[in-house]
């Protein structure tokens, strides 16, 4: 696919503290870093406002995701998992907050996750969300890191 380079989409002004407030955080937890030099895909951002105020960033790179080529990797269905959970005596809890933020992106791929606002242009250094394949690098990360088979 050719690259695309998005214009930034508007942000309404009773949201705009808010959303620089969450980019300045997402800076600060090296989640993302600012871009000055020039980069071939440029993705727009969704603002989703959360129950709490806070607002969720969101890739958004349509295009882009039309144009990866997925690992495809199975990801269980619950009537699945608790059926192989059946008689378990031990179970345990995983809470990923920000889940695909826990996996990094190497420098060329973090390169094709440039997104813009209205005040400047950032890549993220962790999948964001709204890329197509961060669910099934998530479910692989977390089967190698409990070295267990794919749940």
């Amino acid at each position: 696919a050719k690259p695309t380079v998005a214009a930034p989409r508007g942000v309404r002004s009773a949201l705009e503290g808010t959303v620089k407030a969450e980019r300045e955080r997402m800076q600060a937890n090296g989640n993302i870093k600012r871009v000055t030099e020039p980069t071939d895909w440029v993705h727009p951002i969704a603002v989703i406002k959360k129950n709490d105020g806070n607002v969720r960033m969101c890739l958004d790179p349509g295009k882009f995701n039309a144009a990866v080529i997925r690992q495809h990797d199975y990801i269980p269905v619950l009537e699945e998992l608790f059926a192989r959970l059946s008689g378990s005596t031990v179970l345990s809890v995983l809470d990923a907050k920000s889940t695909f933020w826990q996996l990094a992106l190497d420098k060329q791929r973090s390169f094709l996750c440039t997104f813009v606002t209205p005040w400047g242009r950032s890549r993220f250094l962790r999948v964001p969300f709204g890329l197509s394949t961060a669910p099934e690098q998530f479910q692989q990360a977390i089967a190698q890191s409990l070295r267990v088979k794919t749940l």
